[in-house]
């Protein structure tokens, strides 16, 4: 017998037997099952028309058999308060285009099938997730995107619910949830989450335990938040994803079948924050809409449909005044559909203790019950009168009736669903303790504004908060938050957001230079902490709360670099009417908007300017583009134009030449450069500062794209040798390597791999080199076009025999380099400047078409190790003698090395003058020439 007939054999028992009905908490204890379950099979029951449920609080279920019980005839014949007062009541208003029964599930049709009638903008995501559902033999796997509180758990569970109501999946079928932010920094413990462990799989692990895919078995496993799921993570799921199978933490000879459907859900662009190859995996893409974007009559049915909620949870009326409608439609609500449900239930709440402390005779909302955020949707309703009026009609009050279950739209971002039984517990307690109605009420008030003053906090920071953390380490936004609250108690002011953006960054940099051991100077120390003695001591305790934090030891000079955060606050920045303009460029659709967006959101301003270029966009197009914008600036203060790439690179020049103004352009941009930028240049800064800091304020994260085979500090070198028709021809090419090469079995390492396919080998050979670097490949087909290759003629033929062995020659060469510019270099570790070196000498020999001879190799990059350390040591630069003359002559050359040196000047702060660039110039002209310089 299934459980849903169980539970139908039961209740039909119960109703026979004379009991007027029963609650689905209460059967479920009856029948020792799961309460969620129990109700979802009697909704089930009542949409076949089998059992009803009555229309007050609690809800009880009888047999459909039976008589109706005396109470409920009572509770369905006696018209209502509200009934009474028809002319008040909003279902009954003629001029209103919607009434509260569309909300309310209507027998026979599923959840899904109801919202597709309710939501005009969600019926083409709706088709999208039947059709993921029912695409056979087991349906298609999910990604949900969209903005924060969009619903995308709650449309996750309403697929959960379809699949089962149409049989998809058994009415057992569980839907597990599991949060990838909660494992974002630890892989060990996200696979034994997901797969399972053995015992004795690690220390500790003294039992077998199951993972959610173990448990989610049969059914649905939500992935929230999946961008935080890190690459390690998401490629972890491609063997269960492709195959079916996978093996618990430990499991080395068995493997486990799971047959589990995946929804995921993101609010980021699915494009830049997965991996590609997991976003194939998952075929089916369902983009949530805002709630801007859901139009306002969708907004109302929402407000209808929570309020309702509201009055079905309370099982009494609610009146709300118009303007409260007004507001709740009209103010800006960036959390989306999780933030206007949580300020409802919030006003509710309110309401609800005026009502239980007896100071109103019924649950009544005004807009004085309303959040202030929410009450400023009233300064917007005259530019969208003709719309209200039309939705809304000119009712002064209307009024939600408990008449029958609506259909509930559950969220993870509301507030607590026991609020209103606890305003109630409280009342009786104090009541009970000889507390007075007024004295209660005072409590129960600030009760309820200890909820308020939470939430509001939240709905204050919210995206900022989330914004910042997609570009900071979280930790280092918590330690800043910290250390502003204590500036301001003590300084007894307010410091604006921008200081706790600006503050941010700063540290984090702090921290990286730190823990590279690099000193930290601030000549300016002495005269900082007499000025400004308050701060000044203000920001001691600040240093000493990050060292805590991360256990550092700090300079103190760095309390010199705090105090004048506290000093120069953002405050009065506006005086100032003119600042830097700030443009960002980049190649696509969206990609500088979508930056620039986030950047003018978090410092609540619209300075930072975007210019996409689509790629079917020419160059001379944008550039007129970018003109355009540029003269909108102010030419004294001059323009940063940040770019990506390519043709932009040049743009600076031209606009400099044409308007006359002085520009500077910074290349590999991203959002963190964007953000300083931004920061700087509506504070007042200069362009040239603005520049420092920018430079000054970059990461690695540059030069690790680019020359990421050789930042690891010259790993053991690897010649992979593959071929498709098995381990024995990779393994004879091996042996024959080894007899003629001289090499080093502590250096170098030869290892043949086995592979079926060349996907198959080319997934061997990145697992390769994730740890070693690979000197070459040895194979029938090119298995990375990075990577140096031979074919297995030209090994067998012994005519690559030669080449091979410069290249170990080569690499040998550089680890006694680099071990001598460890001692050798004053102010840079020497193996990491080496390595960021050779990719970016790798870079201009590629971009101008020209390679040197090994000899030549080890002449630049010594000369370019030294330069990198002199520049950092502030060391003077010697002038080369007719420079302008050499610029004109290599024009071409120049521009290119200057470009590519970019990165460098970015990761090591330091300015690669005019000078600095001819020198190397001066490499490829005389290797062009056929000369050496060395």
């Amino acid at each position: 017998m299934k459980r849903i007939d169980f539970v139908y054999q039961k209740i039909r028992e119960l109703s026979q037997a004379g009991q007027t009905g029963i609650t689905a908490q209460d059967l479920a204890e009856l029948l020792c099952l799961n309460r969620a379950n129990v109700s979802h099979d009697l909704n089930k029951l009542w949409k076949e028309g089998k059992v009803t449920k009555s229309t007050h609080r609690p809800v009880l279920f009888s047999a459909i058999e039976t008589a109706t019980p005396l109470s409920l005839q009572r509770a369905t014949s006696e018209p209502s308060l509200s009934a009474k007062k028809d002319s008040s009541t909003i279902s009954n208003d003629e001029n209103v285009s919607w009434n509260f029964q569309k909300y309310r599930q209507e027998p026979g049709i599923s959840l899904m099938e109801q919202l597709a009638k309710d939501c005009q903008s969600l019926r083409g995501m709706i088709e999208q997730a039947k059709a993921a559902l029912l695409y056979p033999p087991n349906g298609m796997h999910t990604l949900l995107f969209g903005e924060t509180g969009v619903g995308k758990t709650m449309f996750a569970g309403v697929m959960h619910e379809y699949a089962v109501d149409k049989g998809i999946l058994s009415e057992e079928a569980p839907f597990i949830t599991f949060n990838c932010a909660d494992y974002a920094n630890n892989p060990q413990l996200l696979v034994s989450q997901l797969f399972g462990v053995t015992k004795g799989a690690y220390t500790g692990a003294d039992r077998d335990r199951e993972g959610l895919i173990e448990v989610a078995q049969g059914g649905i496993l939500f992935l929230d938040e999946v961008h935080r799921l890190p690459s390690e993570g998401q490629e972890m799921l491609f063997t269960f994803i492709d195959k079916g199978f996978y093996r618990r933490m430990g499991e080395t000879n068995f493997t486990r079948q799971g047959q589990v459907r995946l929804i995921a859900a993101t609010t980021e662009n699915p494009d830049s924050a997965l991996l590609a190859t997991f976003t194939r995996r998952i075929p089916m893409i369902i983009q949530l809409p805002s709630l801007k974007e859901r139009g306002l009559e969708e907004r109302l049915q929402l407000v209808v449909q929570f309020f309702h909620e509201e009055s079905y949870r309370l099982g009494k009326d609610i009146h709300i005044s118009s303007n409260t409608v007004r507001a709740l439609l009209l103010y800006q609500c960036p959390n989306n559909i999780g933030q206007l449900k949580a300020d409802i239930r919030l006003s509710c709440a309110k309401a609800y203790v005026d009502y239980i402390s007896l100071r109103k005779t019924e649950i009544q909302i005004t807009t004085s019950d309303l959040p202030m955020h929410v009450k400023e949707g009233l300064l917007h309703v005259q530019q969208n009168r003709k719309m209200i009026e039309k939705l809304l009609g000119d009712r002064k009050y209307y009024t939600f009736h408990p008449d029958q279950e609506p259909y509930m739209l559950e969220d993870s971002s509301a507030i607590d669903v026991s609020i209103y039984e606890r305003m109630e517990q409280m009342s009786e307690e104090l009541r009970a303790n000889g507390i007075t109605d007024n004295e209660a009420y005072n409590i129960l008030d600030s009760e309820i504004d200890k909820y308020f003053t939470s939430y509001l906090k939240k709905v204050r920071q919210g995206i900022n908060q989330e914004d910042m953390l997609r570009i900071l380490h979280p930790e280092i936004v918590h330690v800043v938050e910290d250390i502003v609250s204590y500036a301001e108690t003590r300084l007894n002011r307010k410091l604006t957001r921008n200081v706790l953006l600006g503050m941010s960054l700063h540290i984090q940099t702090l921290i990286d230079r730190v823990k590279k051991g690099k000193k930290i100077s601030n000549p300016q120390l002495n005269q900082i902490s007499m000025q400004h003695k308050r701060e000044f001591l203000v920001a001691l305790e600040c240093v000493s709360k990050i060292e805590e934090a991360f256990d550092l030891e700090i300079q103190l000079d760095e309390a010199g670099f705090l105090t004048m955060f506290f000093v120069h606050d953002d405050v009065l920045v506006e005086e100032k009417k003119n600042y830097v303009g700030i443009i960002v460029m980049m190649h696509g659709n969206t990609s500088a908007s979508s930056m620039v967006d986030v950047i003018n959101r978090l410092l609540n301003t619209s300075h930072a300017l975007a210019l996409d270029m689509p790629l079917e966009k020419q160059p001379q197009e944008i550039l007129t583009e970018a003109m355009e914008l540029a003269k909108k600036m102010n030419r004294d203060d001059g323009l940063l134009l940040l770019v990506d790439m390519g043709s932009l690179l040049t743009f600076g020049d031209m606009i400099s030449k044409e308007l006359g103004m002085e520009v500077k352009v910074i290349p590999l941009v991203s959002t963190t450069h964007v953000l300083e930028a931004t920061r700087k240049a509506i504070s007042g800064a200069s362009l040239d500062s603005i520049y420092q800091s920018v430079l000054a304020v970059s990461s690695h994260e540059f030069m690790e794209q680019s020359t990421g085979k050789e930042r690891k500090k010259l790993p053991k070198q690897v010649i992979v040798t593959a071929c498709l028709t098995g381990e024995g021809s990779a393994l004879v090419i091996k042996n024959l390597l080894k007899h003629y090469l001289r090499f080093q079995n502590d250096k170098l390492q030869i290892i043949p791999i086995t592979c079926l396919d060349q996907d198959g080998a080319r997934r061997e050979l990145e697992e390769l080199k994730k740890e070693r670097y690979i000197l070459c490949t040895v194979s029938n087909f090119r298995i990375d076009p990075q990577v140096q290759h031979y074919n297995i003629e030209q090994v067998l033929s012994l005519q690559a025999i030669h080449e091979i062995q410069q290249l170990i020659d080569n690499e040998e060469i550089y680890q006694v380099m680099g071990e001598t510019l460890e001692m050798q270099l004053k102010h840079l570790p020497g193996e990491r400047v080496l390595g960021d070196i050779r990719g970016i000498i790798s870079e201009m020999e590629k971009e101008i078409k020209q390679s040197f001879t090994s000899d030549e190799l080890v002449g630049i990059t010594l000369h370019m190790c030294c330069m990198l350390d002199r520049l950092k040591g502030g060391e003077s630069v010697t002038e080369f003698r007719g420079k302008e003359e050499y610029i004109l002559r290599y024009r071409d050359i120049f521009l290119t090395i200057q470009n590519v040196l970019r990165p460098l000047e970015m990761t090591y702060g330091v300015r690669i003058e005019e000078n600095e660039i001819c020198y190397l110039v001066r490499f490829f002209a005389m290797q062009e020439a056929g000369k050496t310089l060395y």
